[in-house]
């Protein structure tokens, strides 16, 4: 699953991953722009 979400200067980019192997992990890229500097984060969320 790809989502992409524009908000004022923020663009996330949500990238869901789901193993085959349980427990499930939800692998979330976030990507927040902010004039000319970009930061990256991923969170690793368990469900």
């Amino acid at each position: 699953m790809l989502g992409i979400i524009i908000d004022g200067n923020k663009l996330d980019l949500v990238l869901t991953s789901v193993p085959v192997i349980p427990p499930t992990k939800r692998i979330i890229d976030t990507i927040d722009v902010d004039g000319s500097v970009a930061k990256f984060s991923k969170k690793s969320i368990l469900v």
